[in-house]
């Protein structure tokens, strides 16, 4: 996305968490399999970017994640893997 990779540029502080995702994901192209992909923006589209999705990568701190995974703990699996998709964006 030459949007997402170009405010990257211009405002590294600004960069949101779904514009991060966005830039990876263009990087990752042809290294991650379409399931893994499928699930990496279903965990985006349905969990982490509604929580934190918006906000600045500069301003996330360690409880923001924390608090995500920890109101997931009905979907334990789904938790973690949305922490490790985090863990490798951020």
């Amino acid at each position: 996305n030459k949007a997402a990779r170009r405010a990257a540029e211009d405002a590294p502080g600004a960069l949101t968490l779904s514009a991060l995702a966005e830039c990876y994901f263009n990087k990752a192209r042809g290294k991650l399999g379409p399931r893994t992909v499928a699930l990496y923006r279903d965990l985006l589209r349905l969990h982490i970017g509604p929580a934190l999705g918006a906000r600045a990568v500069a301003e996330l701190t360690t409880a923001d994640v924390s608090a995500l995974h920890a109101a997931m703990h009905d979907r334990r699996t789904v938790a973690d893997t949305a922490l490790r998709l985090m863990k490798t964006l951020c």
